[in-house]
């Protein structure tokens, strides 16, 4: 039976060397080719191994599940593996929560990996990097590192129709002897939990000091934190219709007194549309005995798309703001990622304002959720 053989060429550029070699490696081999380009994955910004990854990094994962033989084409770098590769394992690490001893939950694990690297050198160069390569590979991540092939002299034979060129190693990779399946081990296996616990812990305690203005992270209860919500310094904006015909995008204070501030994924979204924003709409009156004397949603959209969605579907006595560049909801922890279709967005939430300050989060963030805690008085 054939192996499913998939080949990976970690260099984002369009007309890579080591991605055209892996498509003469083709005639010898059926292999799929990808490069990083078909994923299109972003800068990994993320330090924690929570799952919570872009789903074009669910898609490069599902590539390497699927085959038997994986074939890594992988550029050098001054001496050392491509910034491509560094970054799609960075992945990995976040998107599998494996234990880093062991890798047994690698996208890899205990699979055979062909390193090759095509390089237009002649000697010496393009091998550099195979022991770092091989380290990471096969030592932190669980794969299987069978051959390390350098291909020199690249820009006059890795040209159309050089076949033979390749023949060797491609004859090696057919014939692979799979190795014998590994049964996942006991050991260790509540250390990415206790790790996850440590990270949280600490990662809260600067989350809970320090926040993010214009860039500058300032730790809270400091003079420039006093002013976070003062001066147009939090990210929200209004639309402010006094002086244009379409409105002026102004920089929004969270008000003084009591409000509830209500974030939603997107304006004009069913959810928010049909339940969340109109479910306030109509029970303004019933928040006005707790001391409730506003209502503000917010959403990463623009200021008139906020303002005509509550046109339509809100009520005038509710306040909708924009948080363009999800500012707000990044310092509040509220951001969350929704690939390519939609980007950065807030999470959908619901928390009682005090004299400009979040004090409270509710738990249910819909209008009967927040009135049923009013109620008891949980807040």
């Amino acid at each position: 039976m054939a192996h499913n053989i998939v080949g990976i060429s970690y260099s984002y550029a369009d007309n890579s060397m080591n991605k055209r070699g892996l498509q003469l490696m083709k005639y010898w081999l059926e292999m799929d080719v990808y490069g990083m380009t078909d994923f299109n994955m972003p800068m990994c910004n993320r330090n924690k191994s929570d799952g919570k990854v872009p789903y074009r990094v669910h898609s490069y994962i599902s590539r390497l599940k699927e085959a038997d033989i994986l074939v890594f084409a992988i550029p050098e770098a001054t001496g050392h593996y491509c910034s491509g590769f560094k970054n799609a394992m960075d992945w990995l690490i976040c998107a599998s929560k494996f234990n880093a001893d062991l890798g047994q939950d690698s996208a890899f694990f205990n699979k055979p990996i062909y390193v090759m690297t095509f390089t237009p050198s002649h000697t010496k160069a393009g091998g550099r990097h195979f022991k770092s390569t091989t380290h990471l590979l096969s030592e932190k991540m669980g794969g299987w590192v069978a051959d390390c092939f350098v291909k020199h002299s690249s820009w006059e034979k890795c040209i159309p129709g050089n076949y033979e060129w390749l023949r060797k190693e491609c004859d090696i990779i057919k014939n692979t002897q799979l190795p014998e399946p590994i049964n996942r081990t006991e050991d260790l296996l509540d250390r990415p939990e206790i790790w996850m616990k440590k990270y949280n812990e600490w990662d809260n305690k600067w989350r809970n000091n320090i926040m993010e203005i214009n860039g500058v992270k300032v730790e809270k209860g400091s003079d420039e934190y006093k002013g976070f919500n003062k001066n147009g310094l939090n990210g929200l904006f209004y639309l402010n219709k006094e002086r244009t015909e379409y409105g002026d995008c102004l920089p929004f204070d969270l008000p003084q007194g009591k409000a509830i501030l209500c974030g939603v994924p997107g304006a004009f979204t069913p959810g928010c549309t049909n339940n969340h924003l109109p479910g306030f709409a109509k029970g303004l009156d019933l928040l006005k005995p707790y001391g409730i004397e506003k209502v503000i949603f917010y959403a990463v959209n623009d200021a008139m798309v906020m303002d005509a969605w509550n046109n339509i579907h809100g009520h005038p006595d509710i306040l909708a703001v924009s948080d363009p560049l999800a500012v707000f909801s990044k310092n509040i922890d509220e951001d969350v990622d929704f690939g390519e279709t939609f980007g950065i967005r807030c999470n959908r939430s619901a928390y009682l304002v005090e004299n400009g300050e979040l004090v409270h989060k509710f738990k249910d963030p819909f209008f009967d959720g927040v009135l049923e805690e009013l109620k008891e008085n949980v807040v």
